[in-house]
């Protein structure tokens, strides 16, 4: 499902000219590219963004980059099946990261929440190991383990006052240079 979206978001920005010439240099077309994301549209932006970090390798990102690629993959699968849904898909290992990157670009009503929620219930976001799932089955069981529903609809009401998608998108504005080079 990833790939398919990734598939047509790189479809969109290629049509929509986000590409570099062979011939420039380099340090000219990462330029010209952060040029051409900030002036997007919020939408066409945050889905430039999304192409570019929802499957980074977290060991080449700095630290302005593994916030946003923390936040898009955090709220992508919160916005899909919530925070179940992200603990079983965290292969990567995003969910140590989530209580920094989110006040990182200030989002400290749903960093709390995110952090009593791990603390509360005992979860160590290092080790995301007994979250692994196979199938359905498995998910289910992974879903009665922890009161998630109630921190989903906690999440949906935080939202509304910190629209993760909107903070993000203000952040990487701030710090472009060392975001999109």
């Amino acid at each position: 499902m990833k790939k398919l979206v990734l598939l047509i978001v790189l479809s969109i920005l290629l049509m929509s000219g986000c590409r570099f010439s062979l011939n420039d240099d380099k340090s000219t077309q990462a330029t010209s590219n952060a040029n051409k994301i900030l002036a997007m549209a919020d939408n066409d932006m945050y889905d430039a963004l999304m192409a570019r970090f929802m499957d980074a390798d977290l060991n080449a990102l700095n630290q302005k980059q593994l916030t946003v690629a923390t936040l898009i993959n955090f709220e992508s699968e919160m916005m899909c099946g919530g925070l179940c849904q992200f603990f079983t898909n965290d292969y990567p290992g995003y969910a140590q990261y989530v209580s920094n990157a989110l006040k990182e670009i200030g989002a400290t009503e749903m960093e709390a929440h995110y952090t009593t929620f791990i603390t509360q219930n005992g979860i160590d976001v290092t080790q995301m190991d007994s979250f692994r799932i196979m199938g359905i089955f498995d998910y289910l069981e992974q879903y009665e383990r922890f009161p998630y529903e109630a921190f989903d609809n906690t999440f949906s009401e935080i939202y509304h006052n910190e629209n993760l998608s909107d903070m993000l998108l203000a952040y990487v504005r701030l710090y472009a240079n060392e975001i999109l080079d």
